[in-house]
């Protein structure tokens, strides 16, 4: 039995820690990460740790009938140095009331926040990587954040000049040459040039 043990406490230590931002408090966001975070499939590959506001997690978890309850780390606060399940890494950033499905200045800040965050968790080591919800980019614009999406954000944030958009999926490998630009733009930005440096 003691052996078992301290082969459960191993394999906690050797996951890698995974920050997963909220996204938009008012969007999907908190719902689908508290699902995500609730199938063993996630917690056996990593520990999550969800970047947000945990009041709004469990008010979104007690609406939605979602398991919730996961020991909570306040901003400024050491992440613990073992931990079974999910964290929350409250950021206590959401003052009053966040409407669900309306944008706002106050909810694009809070998402912005919460990426600025899992950067500044991943630069300290605090976690391995990084995983994010949808944001809505209006709200984000209204929030004081002039950037079309999480891409353009990080790259700022990390002081990365050259970088791409790429997408995985089971035997699927797609890296973007253009993004958040119309169609009638895109096409015009089909060249070789593009395709040279974005390869």
């Amino acid at each position: 039995m003691e052996n078992v043990k301290q082969e459960s406490a191993r394999s906690i230590a050797a996951r890698p820690r995974v920050g997963i931002t909220m996204g938009d408090p008012a969007g999907i966001g908190p719902e689908v990460v508290l699902k995500a975070v609730a199938e063993a499939e996630i917690t056996t590959v990593c520990q999550p740790v969800i970047i947000g506001d945990a009041q709004l997690l469990a008010h979104t978890a007690r609406t939605l009938d979602l398991q919730c309850g996961y020991e909570i780390v306040r901003r400024g606060e050491e992440l613990p140095a073992r931990s079974s399940g999910p964290i929350i890494f409250h950021l206590n950033n959401i003052h009053g009331h966040v409407e669900p499905g309306i944008e706002s200045g106050a909810a694009g800040k809070a998402a912005a926040e919460y990426i600025e965050a899992a950067v500044e968790l991943c630069a300290s080591g605090g976690i391995d990587a990084m995983a994010t919800a949808p944001i809505n980019k209006r709200a984000l614009f209204l929030g004081g954040y002039s950037f079309p999406g999480h891409t353009e954000f990080l790259a700022h944030l990390t002081h990365t000049e050259d970088f791409a958009m790429g997408f995985v999926a089971a035997n699927l490998r797609v890296v973007l040459i253009s993004t958040h630009v119309p169609l009638s733009q895109a096409i015009g930005l089909v060249r070789r040039e593009r395709f040279e440096k974005t390869i």
